[in-house]
């Protein structure tokens, strides 16, 4: 018997509007470990999810937890952050260790059954919940994260999105000095971002671009048309989850996150060689998401700063 009034009809469809009762709760959920990704993270990406759009949109519209799902060699520095420290003044955190997960370079698995842990883990609350699962190198403008939530509470059970790469080597250099950050947050606005990534193309992402006659790769979930300097045509065939409402507790994952949209799928928006990413607002992301479950349509969106 389930007694806990925080999801007792959370799976419950109104006659009236054919939907569920809004989500209740934000849990967002970010997979980390190694010094080298664990810096990464906290120097790049944890500062752009701290802009006023992003966790703290979040935090001001439903109850909010951010779990760092790590190893026991790399927690105490995480915790010990000025940054996590900034983190835990917005919302709750909580720092879990996902040794026994960890496995060589399998990095897909360890990800896929960390999200699943952390899911399973809310137990009741579960279906009530919307599932932020994000990647330590994403690069988040501001806004991205407010702009998906409101998607979930208008309705649909998932926002997804396409991607592409650029060079961290080239990028990185130019990252702090191209976007000032005065204190632990970093606010970039979508469109800066976008063009600053637009400037960073990596040669995978060149490859797939149907109008670029100097390489193609023979294995791609997606294609581009680079229209001009400013804009870029994409049609993806995989698309990357940032977040998402169970509609069933009982689910079963089959294949790893980076094959398999549903509970669990790893990246989005703009990703950087060695695993960086950008995701964009909600405005330029090429998202697909239904009041009922996730389309697997592929869609056609053009992104221009």
């Amino acid at each position: 018997m389930n007694n806990s009034p925080f999801a007792s009809d959370a799976s419950v469809i109104s006659a009236k509007t054919g939907r569920r009762p809004p989500a209740r709760a934000v849990r967002l959920l970010l997979p980390v470990w190694g010094n080298r990704y664990v810096r990464q993270f906290l120097d790049f990406s944890l500062p752009t999810m701290l802009a006023p759009g992003n966790v703290p949109a979040l935090a001001g519209t439903l109850p909010c937890s951010f779990v760092l799902l790590t190893s026991s060699d790399d927690a105490r520095f995480i915790a010990d952050h000025p940054g996590y420290k900034f983190l835990s003044s917005v919302c709750r955190t909580e720092i879990q260790l996902i040794d026994d997960l960890i496995t060589g370079d399998n990095y897909s698995t360890t990800i896929t059954l960390a999200y699943e842990r952390a899911v399973r883990a809310t137990g009741a609350e579960m279906l009530d919940t919307c599932f932020f699962f994000l990647i330590s190198d994403y690069l988040v403008a501001d806004g991205s994260l407010r702009n998906a939530l409101s998607r979930v509470l208008a309705g649909a059970s998932g926002v997804l999105a396409g991607n592409f790469q650029i060079i961290q080597e080239d990028a990185a250099p130019e990252f702090h000095e191209k976007f000032e950050q005065d204190g632990p947050e970093l606010k970039i606005p979508p469109r800066e971002l976008m063009s600053w990534a637009l400037d960073h193309l990596h040669p995978m992402t060149a490859a797939n671009m149907v109008n670029f006659p100097l390489s193609h790769t023979a294995h791609t979930n997606r294609l581009f048309w680079r229209v001009d300097q400013d804009t870029l045509i994409g049609r993806f065939y995989l698309m990357h989850m940032i977040c998402v409402r169970p509609e069933i507790s009982d689910f079963v994952i089959g294949l790893r996150c980076e094959q398999l949209v549903g509970v669990t799928r790893r990246r989005g928006g703009v990703k950087l060689s060695r695993r960086w990413a950008a995701t964009l607002r909600s405005c330029s992301w090429s998202t697909w998401a239904e009041p009922r479950g996730i389309s697997l349509s592929p869609r056609v969106n053009a992104i221009r700063t």
